[in-house]
């Protein structure tokens, strides 16, 4: 998933051009991220995002990656978005529970190794959602 409004993902770059263009060579589909918080404020805001927004973002990715977006994400301070929406604007929504149950993140399940494999080898449901923060990635 990519935030297009993120400062992290600059989408003109062509090193970062090239990386998304290797994961989509590897098979992998690209989808949109959305995320907003309140620069004056440590706490998320609750947003009402329009679905025009989201198809406008959707349409830019688009246009960048050549690929269709077929999945979007959000998190949680979105208040018009429901929570247990397989479908949202037309998309997958990533953050439905359904997806979200057996999701694994680098925030918590990369960090034991014999936990991360045991789940890998036994999912919770046949879909297996993977999630992946590289700007938090340290470079050593």
């Amino acid at each position: 998933m990519i935030n297009i409004l993120s400062p992290h993902y600059n989408l003109k770059d062509k090193k970062n051009l090239s990386i998304i263009k290797e994961i989509i060579n590897l098979g992998h589909e690209i989808g949109l991220y959305l995320h907003y918080t309140s620069l004056n404020n440590s706490k998320p805001i609750k947003v009402n995002l329009k679905e025009t927004e989201i198809i406008s973002q959707c349409n830019h990715l688009e246009t960048i990656t050549k690929k269709r977006i077929h999945s979007i994400s959000f998190s949680k301070e979105f208040s018009n978005i429901p929570e247990n929406s397989f479908f949202f604007c037309q998309k997958i929504s990533a953050s439905s529970k359904t997806l979200m149950e057996g999701a694994l993140s680098d925030f918590n399940d990369f960090k034991d190794q014999k936990k991360l494999l045991t789940r890998l080898k036994n999912p919770k449901r046949k879909i297996l959602q993977v999630l992946i923060h590289p700007e938090l990635w340290n470079e050593d």
